[in-house]
Parts: C-alpha cells; sequence; structure tokens
C-alpha cells in the first residue's frame, strides 16, 4: 500500500512546456480519478487557485496571469511541488491600460505595480532583488533611452517624462508629469495638454502625476487636488507621517488620505501611494526612520483603501543625500510585502465580494475579492494597539496566508486578533482544496 502511494504521489508531479512571460502549461497524471485543479504562488503558501473542466486522471491547465522573471510554486491535488520560472518580458512594446475597479492591465492581464521614485541605475540590481519592478523618473545623468534600456535588462518597467525618442522601448511602461505640480503652481492646463500628447503618441501611453496630500488634512483643498488629479489617468500622493512628521502615532492617516484621494479623483481613475521607507526623518523634522511593521502596514492600508498601485520612497537627506537609505529589516519587509502584492495581483484586481468588520476597540479596515474559484480577505490593524477584530464571511476553514494557521468560520463569521499594524490575508481555497 504504501509503495501504490509512493506512486500514485510521484505521478502527480506536473510537467511544465509553453512557458512565457505571463503563462505555463501544465501537464500531470494521477493514479486515480482527481480534479484538474492547482495551487500556485511564489512559496509554498501559495494561495492562488487555478481549476479546469471535468477530473479523470490525465490533467492539462495553463496558468496565465503570471509576472515576468518570477519563480512561481505550483501543487496539483493530492500531489507534490514543482517550480515553475516565467520568461522575462518580451522585447516588444507594452501596453498598460485601466481596467475595471480602477486596476491596472499590463497586456491585458492585472498588475499591481511596485515602484521606486528616481533611482540611479547604479541601486537597480539591488531593488529589483526587493521585488521593485517599476522605476519612476530618472535618477542620474543617464540618458532616456538608457534608462528604459536598463530596467528592461532587468525585467522591469520605466515611467518618464515624455520623450519620443523612447515611446517604443520595451522598458517603457507610461509617462509621467513634474513631481507635485500643485505646490509648484504648475497650471493643471499643462498637465492636460502633456496627457492629450501622451495619448496622441504611438503606442498610446497613460499618464501618472504624484500629488501632495494637500486634499487631506485641516487645510485641505479639495477642488484645487481635484483637478490636478483629473488631468492625468492615473494619481498618485505622499504623506509620511513618519518620515515626513516625525508622528509616529498619526500613521493612520495612510489610510484615511488613500480613501480621501480615491474620492477625489475621477470614477475609475487607478491610484496609488508612495509608502515612506527611509530609516531617518526628512529635511522637515528630526525623529526616527521607518520600521519594517510600519512599512508593511502603511502598504496594505493604501492598497485596503483603494490604492491600485504602490511605491517607496528611500531618499534621505541625513547624515548626507542618499537615494537608497533603508535598514536591512525594512529592506527584508520591502521583499516581503512586495512579492505578496505581486502574487496577489489577480486577486486584489478582481471582483469585490462583502465582508463586514466588528472590533470592539480600535480599527481594522478590510476588503474582500473572489479570483479563481476562492475567496480572500486583506485586512491589517491600522492602530498602535492590539485589536480583535470579527469578519462576516463565507462558512469555511480559511487559511491565514503564510502564518501556518486557519480560522474557522462558523455561522457566517470568524474572529481574529492583531498586533499593534498587523496584517493578515485570509483564503478561502476552492472546493478541490477544503
Amino acid at each position: 500500500m504504501f509503495a501504490a502511494l509512493l506512486t500514485a504521489l510521484a505521478l502527480a508531479v506536473p510537467s511544465v512546456d509553453g512557458v512565457t512571460d505571463h503563462s505555463a502549461r501544465l501537464t500531470w497524471t494521477t493514479a486515480s480519478a482527481q480534479p484538474t485543479a492547482v495551487e500556485y504562488g511564489t512559496s509554498t503558501g501559495y494561495g492562488l487557485y487555478r481549476t479546469g473542466a471535468g477530473g479523470g486522471t490525465s490533467h492539462v491547465l495553463t496558468l496565465d496571469g503570471l509576472a515576468p522573471g518570477t519563480t512561481y510554486h505550483v501543487r496539483p491535488v493530492g500531489g507534490d511541488d514543482v517550480q515553475v520560472t516565467t520568461a522575462q518580458p518580451a522585447a516588444a512594446p507594452h501596453a498598460l491600460a485601466i481596467g475595471p475597479r480602477r486596476s491596472l492591465l499590463l497586456d491585458g492581464r492585472p498588475f499591481v505595480p511596485v515602484m521606486q521614485w528616481l533611482q540611479c541605475p547604479s541601486l537597480f540590481d539591488r531593488e529589483r532583488a526587493l521585488g521593485i519592478d517599476v522605476f519612476m523618473g530618472r535618477g542620474c545623468g543617464n540618458t532616456d533611452a538608457d534608462e528604459v534600456a536598463q530596467t528592461f535588462a532587468r525585467g522591469a518597467s520605466s515611467i518618464l517624462p515624455f520623450d519620443a525618442a523612447v515611446a517604443n522601448a520595451p522598458g517603457l511602461l507610461a509617462w509621467r508629469f513634474d513631481d507635485e505640480p500643485d505646490m509648484n503652481h504648475v497650471p493643471v492646463a499643462a498637465l492636460a495638454r502633456a496627457t492629450a500628447r501622451g495619448h496622441a503618441a504611438k503606442p498610446r501611453r497613460l499618464t501618472f502625476v504624484t500629488i501632495t496630500s494637500g486634499f487631506f488634512g485641516p487645510t485641505k483643498s479639495k477642488a484645487r487636488s481635484a483637478a490636478y488629479a483629473r488631468a492625468a489617468d492615473v494619481v498618485g500622493f505622499d504623506i509620511y507621517p513618519v518620515y515626513g512628521y516625525c508622528r509616529p502615532d498619526l500613521i493612520a492617516w495612510e489610510a484615511d488620505a488613500t480613501r480621501a484621494l480615491v474620492r477625489i479623483a475621477r470614477p475609475g481613475e487607478p491610484v496609488y501611494s508612495w509608502i515612506e521607507a527611509a530609516s531617518t526623518s526628512s529635511k522637515w523634522c528630526h525623529g526616527r526612520g521607518v520600521e519594517p511593521e510600519e512599512l508593511r502596514a502603511e502598504a496594505w492600508m493604501a492598497l485596503v483603501n483603494g490604492a491600485t498601485a504602490i511605491g517607496w520612497f528611500t531618499h534621505s537627506w541625513t547624515p548626507d543625500y542618499s537615494q537608497f537609505r533603508v535598514a536591512p529589516g525594512v529592506q527584508a519587509e520591502m521583499a516581503r510585502t512586495g512579492r505578496q502584492v505581486t502574487t496577489f495581483a489577480p486577486a486584489l484586481d478582481a471582483a469585490s465580494v462583502h465582508v463586514g468588520v466588528q472590533t470592539g476597540e480600535g480599527r481594522v479596515d478590510a476588503i474582500a475579492r473572489s479570483y479563481g474559484g476562492a475567496l480572500y480577505v486583506f485586512a491589517v490593524n491600522v492602530s498602535r494597539t492590539p485589536v480583535t477584530a470579527t469578519f462576516t464571511v463565507r462558512d469555511g476553514t480559511w487559511q491565514v496566508y503564510e502564518e501556518g494557521r486557519t480560522v474557522t468560520a462558523s455561522s457566517g463569521a470568524f474572529t481574529d486578533t492583531f498586533p499593534s499594524l498587523g496584517v493578515h490575508v485570509y483564503v478561502l481555497p476552492p472546493a478541490p482544496f477544503r
């Protein structure tokens, strides 16, 4: 019997072919009839699911919507893990478009960019290893042509000011406008003209603009900020409670400001947030740098409250200027959070489902999604005190992603605890994996 079991498991290891920069074809055989279904992800925590028609003993399934140049772990029902590494992006122009629910689509597939601002090519290898896949701006004196060549060579993309000479480069993702035009009194009409130029050029490209957080807080100017936001295709902001204000107690601003930006943006307009990552305070206050759990919490505060992209701000002027002054622990968290965001991009961009959240004290923000037959709840404690939260969801045993535990929902709810600034991702797998 033991030998038969070993044979059955060995048969259920997929062989892989047809690998592209976004897909892979799997074939496998099982000793007994099984559903055609696999779980997959960027770790053995998996987290994503794909099912095919029917079942039996011979199975063929194509995974699509994968990230380029990324290693995935794949396991069929009752089988063993196999690793699949996608190809680097194709050497051709790639199209970024706006999909439903303010999502971004790269060549028609869900994409949640993990960005970085104004970096020199000498830093690209380190930063690419941390999961950054989009570099906005150009941080050194190299040319735009060199910039897009450098990012493409590493499987990443660039967002640059308009330059017709690189419009067709495979490393170009979109155009950007000058930073914080609202603070620098640049006319809204100038931004609108830049967006029109980006649309008219071939191929058509989206435009990104980063505005200040002037739409948020006691001196907010919603109408003015909204005019800048709506003149571009994609709008982002920065607020930096720890780095910029030296007020770690105000970290929930990240969640509230993201939600406020969604309200003033054009209907359907994608929103992004720059997340503070530097290990010093800014030029405007004197305090400590960002800690790993703060970076992680702020990233998920943004995503749970409406952002469809995030970026890391790593610049420091203390004790001298550096484009990347980030403590090792924060770098490790950048890598983990970036990998998880890339893993869950298809789920984050998928259809919303209802989730209710109740807390006795404190506050937990959450969203729920349905993708690949699974249900997902992404939740973050926005406060600095532990919180117990009850979620109204579908009954079943929910996996807590990469935590090695489960929670059970009965009578339509489960309860879980969150440490200060804690983040949990809950997954209810489709039937073959329950």
